[in-house]
């Protein structure tokens, strides 16, 4: 095996992230005992956590080899749009009317709608249905960054072991040739 067999690697604490029932995992990460994929058994030591991406994966009846993907990267899809907007009404106060959009992405992946949550219960719920469904697709560090001013990608990055980052780490340094041609710009905070 070759190609996404073994490049971003899921951990276990992503994989403890799955609802019970939740139709997305299968598709999205390898594990041991789960379904074959191209008609062959998962390893758990092709991977150094014991899991690997498969949401990418394609079979060789599509493509001459697993890294030579026909597949388009998504880049918006339309459950991500459902959950901007069940989060867009929940801020707006209006709770009981975004638990439709984010049903309907819990529905697709076969799991129980939610109701009567609190505005911050329901916020929590959100976020994680962001992880599940965009898992892997470029979305969750947006996500870490833009709740409490940063303090989720601060809380994060500390939890891997990085303790020394800061508010300063949220942020790339904008370069120093752009800085220049736009006398508009100023450079991110700590840089």
């Amino acid at each position: 095996m070759a190609g996404g067999w073994g490049w971003n690697q899921p951990y276990q604490e992503f994989v403890d992230a799955y609802e019970v029932g939740d139709l997305r995992k299968d598709v999205t990460i390898l594990y041991d005992g789960c379904p074959q994929f191209d008609g062959q058994d998962y390893d758990p030591a092709f991977s150094t956590t014991g899991y690997n991406l498969r949401k990418f994966l394609v079979a060789k009846e599509f493509a001459a080899t697993y890294d030579n993907s026909p597949l388009n990267f998504p880049v918006l899809r339309y459950a991500d749009v459902l959950l901007m907007k069940a989060e867009a009404l929940n801020n707006l106060n209006r709770t009981s009317e975004a638990e439709a959009p984010l049903n309907a992405v819990r529905a697709r992946a076969g799991l129980p709608p939610v109701t009567g949550l609190s505005q911050s219960e329901f916020r929590e719920k959100v976020l994680h249905e962001r992880r599940m469904e965009l898992a892997f697709e470029g979305q969750r560090w947006f996500d870490l960054i833009r709740i409490d001013g940063g303090q989720w990608g601060l809380d994060f990055l500390h939890s891997i072991g990085k303790v020394n980052a800061s508010e300063k780490h949220l942020l790339f340094p904008i370069p120093l040739k752009e800085i220049e041609s736009n006398p508009n710009l100023t450079q991110n905070p700590g840089y």
